[in-house]
């Protein structure tokens, strides 16, 4: 399993990030606290329970996981692609 740097929750009927780890692909993204994870792949997030959504957001290392994400103060979603790092790869500090 890999991990791409999100803690998010269920805001509003949407998964919603509440901590980024430094260093990890979502921090190089520049996704930050308050973004709206409106959809993993095609699969709308408020269809999705937390836990679902996390396991989406674990994935295998090298993959392509493609997100759009609604950003505070800005009116279209942004389509973005992550790829996952080891556990090991990112470290919170």
């Amino acid at each position: 399993m890999a991990q791409v740097g999100l803690t998010v929750s269920k805001r509003f009927g949407y998964a919603t990030v509440v901590s980024v780890a430094p260093g990890s692909p979502a921090d190089k993204e520049h996704l930050s606290d308050g973004d709206i994870i409106e959809s993993i792949g095609e699969q709308s997030t408020r269809e999705l329970s937390p836990a679902v959504i996390r396991l989406m957001l674990d994935g295998k290392p090298g993959t392509a996981l493609s997100l759009s994400v609604v950003r505070p103060r800005k009116a279209d979603p942004d389509k973005l692609t992550l790829t996952p790092h080891h556990r090991g790869a990112c470290r919170a500090g």
